[in-house]
C-alpha cells in the first residue's frame, strides 16, 4: 500500500508539474506570440500595399525579401544566443552575468550589422546573378537599400529582446512590438503612396518605413531597459566592455549554427521563390501571399517554441531536469496543435485570405492552390519548432543546424523541383515539398531531443 501511495503521489505530482508549466509556458509564450504576429504582420501589411500598387511591385518585394529575409534570419540567429545565455544564468540566479552578456551581444550585433550591410550593398550582382527581369530587379534592388538603412537598429534592438525573452520578462516585447505595427503602417504608407507631400515611392516606400521602425524600436526598448526595476539588477549599462573572445566564442557556438539553420530555411524558400519567377511574374506573386499568409500563421507555434526555450533554459540554470523535459513535451503538444488549428484555419478560408493581398483574379486562384498544399507545412511547423525550442535551450543548436540543413535542402528543395517541374505539378507543387521536408526534420530532431534529456541527471 505504501508503494502504491508514493507511486500516486509520484504521478500526482507529475500532473501538477505538468499543468504548472503549462501555464507558465502560457504566460511566457503569449505575449512573444502577440509580438511576433505584430513583427510578421508588418511584412504583411508591406506586402498588401505593394499588391494594391501592381503586381509588379509585389513581385519587387517578393525577390528584394529573398535576399533580405536570410540575411536578416542569419544575423538574428547569431544574436538568439544571448536568449538561452540569459535564460541559464537567470535560472541559476545570475543576475550580475546577464549584463555582461548584454554588453557582448551589443558588440556581436554590431559586427553582425556591418556584415548584413554589406552583403545589401551587393545587391545587385545578387539579383543579376539570380537572373530576375531588369524591371523587377530594379524595384526589388530600391526596396533591399532602403533596408539596409534599418539593419544596425534592428540588431542592437535584438540584443535587449534576447535579455529581455531570456529573463522571462516578455510583456515589454510585446509592448514594443504592438506599438512597432500601426507605427510601420502609417510610415510605410506615406512613402509608398506619396501622402503628406512625400514623393510616392511605391514598393521602395516599404523599405523606407520599415527602417525607420527599426531604429523606433532599438530606442524604445533602450529607453525601457534604463528606467525598468526588472532590469536594474542585470546593470547593464553601469559600465563599458570591451569585446572579450572568451565571451565572443561562448556567443557564437550558440548563435551561428542557428543564425546558419535560419538562413538555410529561408535560402531554400527564397530558391522556391527564384525558381517559380522564371515560369511568370503571376506564379511569383501568388508564391509570395502563400508565404506571407504561411508565416503569419507560423508566429503562434513559433512563439511557443520561443517560451520553451527560455523554461527549458532556465530550467537548466537552476538544475532542473525534470521541469525541462515537462516544458519540452508541453511545448510540443501546445506547437503542434497550433500548426494543425492554422492548417484548419488556411483550408478553410484560402480564397479570402489571397483576395486581401491582390485583385488579380489569376493570381488569387493561384495563390489559393497553393495555399492548400501549405497545410502540410503548417501542421510540420508546429511540430519541429517546438522540439527545436527546447533543444535551444539546452543551448544544443549544432546537430540540429545539420539535421535542418538536411531536410530543407535535401529533402525540401529536391521534392519542390520535382513536384513543379518533371511530375508537372506547377507552382504549387513546390509547396509539397516545403512541408514535407519540415516532417522529416521534426522526427530526427525528437530523436535529438531523446538523446539530450538522456544525458542529464536527475
Amino acid at each position: 500500500m505504501g508503494r502504491q501511495s508514493a507511486a500516486q503521489d509520484l504521478r500526482d505530482g507529475t500532473r501538477a508539474g505538468t499543468r504548472g508549466e503549462a501555464a507558465r509556458l502560457l504566460r511566457i509564450s503569449v505575449p512573444l506570440i502577440i509580438n511576433n504576429l505584430c513583427g510578421i504582420g508588418i511584412s504583411v501589411a508591406d506586402a498588401m500595399m505593394a499588391g494594391r500598387v501592381g503586381p509588379d511591385a509585389l513581385a519587387g518585394v517578393a525577390i528584394g525579401n529573398s535576399i533580405w529575409v536570410p540575411v536578416w534570419l542569419l544575423s538574428i540567429g547569431f544574436l538568439v544566443a544571448v536568449g538561452p545565455s540569459v535564460a541559464h544564468h537567470y535560472g541559476a540566479r545570475e543576475f550580475a552575468e546577464i549584463g555582461g552578456v548584454a554588453r557582448q551581444g551589443v558588440w556581436l550585433a554590431l559586427a553582425i550589422a556591418l556584415l548584413g550591410c554589406l552583403i545589401l550593398a551587393a545587391r545587385d550582382p545578387l539579383l543579376a546573378g539570380l537572373g530576375v527581369d531588369s524591371g523587377t530587379a530594379r524595384i526589388a534592388s530600391g526596396y533591399l537599400g532602403a533596408m539596409a538603412f534599418g539593419v544596425p537598429g534592428l540588431m542592437l534592438y535584438q540584443v535587449l529582446r534576447q535579455t529581455a525573452e531570456g529573463s522571462g520578462h516578455t510583456l515589454a516585447v510585446m509592448g514594443i512590438g504592438a506599438a512597432a505595427l500601426p507605427v510601420n503602417v502609417g510610415v510605410s504608407y506615406l512613402f509608398i503612396f506619396g501622402k503628406w507631400g512625400l514623393p510616392a515611392y511605391g514598393a521602395v516606400g516599404c523599405g523606407i518605413g520599415t527602417a525607420i521602425t527599426f531604429w523606433l524600436m532599438l530606442l524604445a526598448a533602450a529607453g525601457y531597459s534604463a528606467i525598468s526595476p526588472h532590469f536594474r539588477a542585470f546593470c547593464l549599462w553601469r559600465r563599458l566592455e570591451w569585446p572579450s573572445g572568451a565571451s565572443q566564442r561562448a556567443l557564437l557556438a550558440i548563435g551561428a549554427p542557428i543564425g546558419l539553420s535560419l538562413a538555410m530555411q529561408t535560402g531554400m524558400f527564397s530558391a522556391v521563390a527564384v525558381m517559380l519567377s522564371r515560369i511568370s511574374t503571376r506564379a511569383i506573386a501568388a508564391h509570395q501571399i502563400t508565404l506571407s499568409l504561411s508565416s503569419l500563421i507560423f508566429m503562434v507555434p513559433l512563439g511557443i517554441a520561443m517560451g520553451a526555450t527560455i523554461l527549458v533554459g532556465q530550467a537548466r540554470g537552476a538544475g532542473d531536469p525534470n521541469a525541462a523535459r515537462r516544458v519540452a513535451r508541453v511545448a510540443l503538444a501546445m506547437s503542434f496543435a497550433a500548426g494543425c488549428a492554422g492548417a484548419l484555419l488556411t483550408l478553410i478560408a484560402r480564397n479570402d485570405m489571397a483576395r486581401l493581398y491582390s485583385d488579380d483574379p489569376a493570381v488569387v486562384a493561384l495563390a489559393a492552390q497553393m495555399l492548400v498544399f501549405a497545410t502540410i507545412l503548417h501542421m510540420g511547423d508546429g511540430f519541429q519548432v517546438g522540439i527545436n525550442g527546447s533543444l535551444r535551450g539546452h543551448k544544443d543548436t549544432r546537430v540540429p543546424m545539420f539535421i535542418l540543413a538536411g531536410s530543407y535542402w535535401g529533402v525540401g528543395f529536391s521534392v519542390a523541383y520535382l513536384m513543379t517541374h518533371p511530375l508537372g505539378f506547377g507552382p504549387a507543387g513546390a509547396w509539397v515539398g516545403l512541408g514535407c521536408c519540415l516532417w522529416v526534420a521534426g522526427g530526427l530532431l525528437w530523436r535529438r531531443l531523446r538523446v539530450i534529456e538522456g544525458g542529464l541527471a536527475d
